[in-house]
């Protein structure tokens, strides 16, 4: 079974950001009340391709206003 790497995101603009991110086959899940957002991949996240999700990440959080708060793996 894969193991998915997940990003958090508080406010800003998440249905842009989710939008984005499923245009790029993430797996978006939207909390209840709706102010955080957390985009889950299955890709192989390692020390090789962290740069390119880092930059991603804050890339998104820059273009859509979001705060970026972080990573898990699970």
């Amino acid at each position: 079974m894969a193991t998915l790497t997940t990003f958090t995101f508080a406010g800003g603009d998440l249905d842009g950001l989710a939008q984005a991110a499923l245009d790029q086959n993430f797996a978006v899940s939207p909390t209840e009340d709706g102010d955080v957002l957390m985009l889950s991949t299955a890709d192989i996240v390692d020390e090789l391709r962290w740069p390119d999700f880092d930059d991603l990440m804050h890339g998104w959080a820059h273009a859509f206003g979001s705060e970026y708060q972080g990573w898990a793996r699970g």
